[in-house]
């Protein structure tokens, strides 16, 4: 049988016929050896549109040849076969009742009809014993039909409970559908490839079957569908979508559904099982946004890709041999990009020269005419994801270009590596006045100048919740390391009074790290007992605002530039908490004038 569908399910109207409706209905003759007699049916099949679960005309059930109306009673059973129909909405059905010997049916008596299709009979849906009598349905574990019209075809259960004697009944389908969808990476699930799929309810699997990709353009899809009994219960239902043996040739769905399944309904679930690419990344805010790699980075060894970095779909991107210079994104359309170099710019091993500084605050990687996202690994622009020094210096800076970078805290910018090289971060957003959110800095290993300037004069920074997340994780100090973070940052109001937990400082390790952050309130304790060489030099020049300072410094204090000008202009009437023991200077290199000491011991 088939099934033309735009919605789906309809019940289906059954005429009982004998040689005279109502009317007492005589043997055929004798039934088979040990069993009593036979009794001769003709059924008319039709659909019934007040019963149809749809809202359109077009569901008609068609039946095919090879369909069968299987009957049963207390002491009765038959099958019959379709006589003419076939390919049409209405069909007939004529065959023989078979009743246990010495029995008649009397009218009124209980009995059931099962419309039964040779393509459930095939798959094992349907079975028929040694007698004659209908056994299921067995709703496979194995199995999944390729298409919606396939599984009505293979797994309805088309029934009713009526009368011996009726002139008619309405079979309805008990039976309720889950139609799956999985968009799949075509670099990863090939057309042809077969993907095994395992349906879970409450962890314990009902089904697993392997199922055939299909082409969709630039993905590939799986399309499958199976049946389960109306009036299941879906309890944090799951389904496993397995392409390969790794980690990453899976996906897991734990979303399904959490429902009773009703009969004669069907359930559409769609899903997109494309691993997304966790590399480095570029997503448009504004439709016609375009975006230029600079020369110094690109020339040689950058690779780009508007398909999620689906395999076969990256493109060779050069500067110097004038392909793709500037490539245009609309809005929420994403640019993938991965390279080869050790990093982006070629400048000197001195990080101390003033061509360098230069160098890295006027060569950005990148400049975007309209505001965009970076988002995902950084690692995948160097080669074999290894941090270099200088490798990221500049990478987002200002300079002479105007600024459009932004980062989105639902999809980050991650800086993984936990192991720090010189200067690999030095001014990566450097007058990015566009930057409102700060990426998490997870190190735990620095080195000299690894976050120097890193965020200076990112007027827009406001959120510093993935900054927050993992603090500054790292437990030994580099010269340099943290200096000048986040000076110039104008709207921070407030940083984890925890962040600067480290008690043995080196030379510059904060200097000038909040100067001029003129709104913010709040700052980290400083529990270092020995200030060393220019270690909180200017630190908190400029932070009008500011009416707290912790500080329990015994050793050091205005020694070797150690507090050279920290409190410049901070707000007035503040209270400085220090230890009992500490000899400050009142003024811009001590307690700030007009501040109230409290001594802790």
């Amino acid at each position: 049988m088939k099934i033309r569908i735009k919605k789906y399910i309809m019940g289906i109207a059954l005429l009982l016929l004998a040689a005279c409706a109502k009317q007492p209905v005589e043997p055929a003759g004798p039934g088979p050896q040990g069993e009593g007699t036979t009794i001769h049916y003709r059924a008319k099949v039709s659909e019934d549109t007040a019963t149809r679960a749809t809202t359109d005309g077009f569901n008609q059930y068609i039946f095919e040849a090879g369909d069968i109306l299987y009957l049963e009673g207390s002491k009765m059973h038959g099958s019959l076969t379709l006589q003419s129909g076939a390919g049409e909405s209405t069909a007939l059905f004529e065959g023989d009742l078979v009743c246990d010997e010495g029995y008649f049916p009397a009218e009124g008596e209980d009995l059931s009809a099962t419309l039964v299709s040779e393509t459930a009979v095939n798959c094992g849906f349907y079975a028929f014993d040694a007698n004659g009598k209908l056994q299921g349905p067995n709703y496979p574990a194995d199995q999944f039909a390729a298409t919606f019209a396939d599984a009505v075809s293979k797994y309805s259960v088309f029934t009713v409970n009526g009368k011996y004697g009726d002139a008619s009944f309405i079979l309805s389908q008990r039976s309720s559908f889950l139609v799956f969808a999985i968009r799949c990476d075509k670099g990863k699930v090939h057309v042809g490839d077969n993907v095994q799929v395992s349906l879970y309810n409450s962890g314990t699997p009902i089904r697993s079957a392997s199922v055939q990709a299909a082409d969709l353009g630039a993905y590939t899809r799986l399309s499958f569908v199976t049946a389960l009994p109306g009036g299941t219960s879906l309890s944090g239902a799951s389904l496993s979508v397995k392409w390969g043996t790794g980690t990453e040739d899976q996906k897991e769905f734990t979303d399904i559904t959490d429902a009773s399944l009703s009969a004669n309904k069907y359930y559409n679930i769609t899903r997109d099982a494309v691993v997304p690419y966790r590399g480095f990344r570029i997503r448009a805010t504004q439709d016609g946004t375009t975006i230029t790699f600079r020369f110094n980075y690109t020339d040689g060894g950058t690779e780009i890709s508007k398909e999620n970095g689906a395999d076969g779909t990256w493109q060779h991107y050069n500067v110097s041999d004038g392909t793709g210079k500037n490539i245009t994104l609309d809005k929420d359309e994403e640019l993938c990009v991965r390279a080869t170099r050790e990093s982006y710019q070629n400048i000197a091993n001195d990080y101390n020269g003033s061509n360098k500084w230069y160098t890295i605050q006027n060569t950005p990687l990148m400049t975007a005419d309209k505001k965009v996202y970076i988002a995902g690994n950084i690692m995948s622009l160097l080669k074999d994801g290894v941090l270099t020094d200088f490798a990221f210096a500049g990478a987002f800076a200002k300079g002479s270009n105007t600024t459009t970078i932004d980062i989105d805290p639902e999809d980050p910018l991650i800086l993984p590596a936990t192991t720090l090289t010189k200067c690999c971060y030095t001014r990566m957003f450097l007058n990015c006045t566009s930057l409102t959110a700060a990426p998490a800095l997870p190190a735990t290993t620095l080195a000299d100048f690894c976050y120097y300037n890193m965020f200076r004069g990112c007027s827009e920074l406001t959120d510093l919740s993935l900054f927050a997340a993992t603090g500054l994780p790292a437990t030994e100090l580099k010269p340099n390391c943290y200096r000048e973070l986040f000076r110039l940052c104008s709207k921070l109001t407030a940083v984890p009074k925890d962040l600067l937990p480290v008690t043995e400082l080196q030379e510059g390790c904060y200097q000038q790290m909040f100067q001029a952050c003129s709104m913010i309130t709040q700052v980290p304790d400083l529990p270092a007992p020995i200030l060393v060489q220019s270690c909180y030099s200017e630190m908190f020049n400029g932070c009008k605002a500011l009416k707290n300072i912790t500080c329990l410094a015994t050793e050091g204090i205005n020694v070797n530039n150690s507090t050279n000008g920290w409190v410049i202009s901070v707000g007035g009437n503040g209270t400085f908490t220090t230890k009992t023991a500490a000899t400050w200077p009142n003024g811009n290199s001590g307690i700030p004038t007009g501040w109230t000491r409290v001594n802790v011991n």
